[in-house]
């Protein structure tokens, strides 16, 4: 009787050879492209040998080493993560990789195979909010979402329940930003601080204030301030180009990544003149030369040609934040010491813009944001738009007499 024919994936006449160092285990297959293959794996025993053989074998029949049975959620996070590598910028994967090992830590032990049980995902999502809170629910959700998700495109599960698990509806919380009057104590605030402290560290004692002074009048991260070059400023039309970031990277260091998140987000913006006063002040403390080189930081830290780190900045802004003064004078303002964080000026200056011109558009645009609900969720501190409807009412109804409350009048039919 004729043996039948090799399959893709199958092993067949499986041997071991003893070596110097362990055992070699071999065996004939079939590959993806339905060729004849002889592989092999050495190592310390047959056991670990043939592990490894498997292995082998299942990548040249292209299938995956694992099934859903074997597998957990960290399993899963460990896909989505190998997944998402080289498809995302390298300080985006930190983020997820650090949310992955917090969330494994929880919720990892659980077998995949039981993300199929809607109870089973509402556990664990609420799991997360109960030791991490309800911002940590959000980066889980999105995180457990995309782990399952890989999940399903390797065919491990069916569907994905995060995505169809309904949110609990929150209460939205307006953002917070900064009146006219607080923005007027706290640069004085920062000023004196600052006057203070140049006597010791010189002019890097005002690097706070010329970010905070872009951020007002720019809408930009404290990371695209900081990223700013001479190139980027044109003086002439009182105009900077938003083209990069500053990002701590792993084996660099602290560096320009010259894109932003997306595409779209790269800008020109004109600046108003106190924004303006405060890029040209960093520069004249910066150098006596008339000329710089044009990739240098436009605004520079203790170390000449460096870039300014932004925990430095948020550093001197909690120091601020400490001092009792500054605490007391804020305080008169009704603005809570805590809220004052460096995004809050990116916050102001947005919220600003769409009070000035009624139209969020202008303040979406500003902030670089692709879609305008981000905009409105995160960044429209306060009401802005004006219902233009008081021209057409007035011709309506302003001809009709008005009813004082404290009279009595009889409407006569046909009157």
């Amino acid at each position: 009787m004729a043996r039948a024919p090799l399959r893709v994936g199958e092993m067949r006449t499986v041997s071991y050879t003893e070596e110097v160092f362990g055992v070699r285990a071999r065996c004939r297959t079939r590959d993806a492209g339905g060729r004849l293959r002889p592989p092999s794996f050495a190592a310390s025993t047959a056991d670990a040998a043939l592990a490894g053989l498997t292995a082998q074998v299942l990548a040249l029949a292209m299938e995956p080493p694992w099934s859903s049975e074997d597998l957990t959620i960290s399993d899963a996070i460990r896909l989505w993560l190998d997944d998402r590598s080289g498809d995302v910028r390298p300080q985006t994967l930190r983020g997820y990789q650090s949310t992955g090992r917090w969330l494994s830590r929880l919720v990892g032990a659980v077998p995949l195979a039981e993300a199929q049980q809607p109870a089973r995902v509402k556990c664990m999502l609420a799991a997360v909010e109960s030791s991490r809170g309800t911002a940590a629910l959000d980066t889980a959700r999105s995180a457990l979402s995309g782990a399952l998700g890989t999940a399903v495109e390797q065919g491990l599960l069916e569907r994905n329940l995060v995505r169809e698990l309904r949110r609990r509806k929150r209460t939205a919380r307006t953002p917070s930003v900064l009146s006219l009057e607080q923005i007027f104590v706290l640069r004085a605030l920062i000023h004196a601080q600052e006057q203070r402290s140049a006597r010791f560290v010189g002019s890097s004692a005002f690097v706070l204030g010329w970010v905070v002074e872009v951020m007002l009048g720019s809408g930009l991260r404290i990371n695209e301030v900081l990223a700013l070059r001479n190139i980027d400023i044109d003086w002439r039309a009182r105009a900077v180009s938003v083209t990069g970031t500053l990002i701590n990277d792993s084996q660099r260091g602290l560096v320009r990544q010259e894109s932003l998140k997306s595409r779209e987000q790269a800008r020109r913006i004109r600046l108003p003149d106190f924004a303006i006063r405060a890029l040209d002040d960093a520069r004249r403390c910066r150098s006596q030369r008339q000329e710089e080189p044009p990739h240098n930081p436009a605004i520079q830290g203790r170390v000449p040609g460096a870039w300014c780190h932004a925990r430095n900045v948020c550093r001197t802004l909690r120091r601020i934040r400490e001092d009792p003064v500054f605490v007391d004078q804020l305080a008169t303002t009704g603005l809570r010491v805590e809220d004052v964080t460096p995004h809050i000026f990116r916050r102001t200056a947005a919220t600003l813009i769409a009070m000035h011109s009624g139209d969020l558009r202008d303040a979406q645009h500003l902030l670089g944001h692709s879609d305008q609900r981000t905009t409105m969720r995160h960044y429209a501190g306060a009401p802005f738009r004006t219902v233009a409807t008081a021209t057409v009412l007035d011709e309506l109804i302003g001809g009709l007499p008005y009813l004082p409350s404290d009279e009595t009048y009889t409407l006569k039919a046909g009157t």
